[in-house]
């Protein structure tokens, strides 16, 4: 009888084991965004989806390009899926996340973000967790992220200025908008390491926003290997969560 389980099991894992892709080609930004992406390429995300490759026994192929043009080529099946990207119903038109009853399933997230207020020293801009006030010019941001609904549903005028946070950073030194959101561990490093900007600017209030973050897969990746991508945002739950992983990241993790 044990035999024949064991055949029984094996004969239904037949079809998944057959749609193996040759390889998964996935798309990350191509701009520095400190401890996440880091020259190189390294980084906290970099190094995950290797693990999680080499766990899943899937060959993972990494392209850096603007975050906007993955998006889009997710869309178009040019690259089987992008990585680091935030729930933003929006991007369901794009690609499928890992999901459990409707919603994103945050068991498979990569990562966990948050978003910042940054404004020069002094300045009226505020945010108290809910509003703003002494909005005038608008909040810059950069090319396509996350935070621009968030910053929109809270009435905030929304200026995407640049793919690239310390530019961002920059315009609003220069007064083009009242303050920038950006990613916290990044706009915090810029702050850390350019003493001109931390002369200038200073972080406040609470943050923005706080999402997951996961790697998202073509509906043709999906539809043609449903058994692998499930398999990979598996492991990515597991890799997250092991030690190894877990050591690999403590160098990025800590204040520079």
């Amino acid at each position: 009888m044990t035999s024949l389980r064991w055949l029984i099991c094996l004969l239904l894992t037949l079809p998944a084991l057959a749609d193996k892709p040759a390889s998964v080609t996935l798309c990350f930004e191509d701009q520095e965004n400190h401890p996440w992406i880091l020259p190189g390429p390294s980084g906290y995300v970099i190094t995950m989806v290797e693990m999680v490759g080499q766990r899943s026994g899937l060959h993972v192929v990494l392209v850096a390009k603007p975050w906007k043009r993955c998006l889009a080529e997710m869309q178009q099946n040019v690259v089987d899926g992008v990585v680091n990207a935030s729930f933003v119903p929006e991007r369901l038109e794009m690609g499928v996340y890992p999901m459990r009853d409707g919603k994103p399933d945050i068991d498979k997230r990569m990562l966990e973000i948050t978003y910042s207020l940054y404004r020069p020293k002094g300045g009226e801009l505020n945010w108290d967790g809910r509003r703003f006030s002494n909005l005038k010019r608008g909040i810059a941001v950069q090319y396509r992220f996350s935070i621009i609904g968030p910053l929109r549903a809270a009435g905030a005028n929304v200026l995407e200025l640049s793919k690239d946070a310390e530019d961002v950073l920059r315009q609003v030194q220069l007064g083009v908008a009242d303050g920038a959101a950006l990613l916290t561990h990044n706009g915090d490093r810029l702050l850390q390491v350019n003493p001109e900007l931390a002369a200038n600017l200073e972080k406040v209030g609470p943050p923005l926003d706080r999402r997951p973050n996961f790697i998202m897969l073509s509906r043709r990746f999906v539809a043609q290997h449903p058994a692998w991508a499930q398999r990979l945002w598996d492991t990515v739950a597991v890799v997250r969560e092991s030690a190894e992983f877990k050591q690999a990241v403590v160098p990025w993790m800590q204040k520079p």
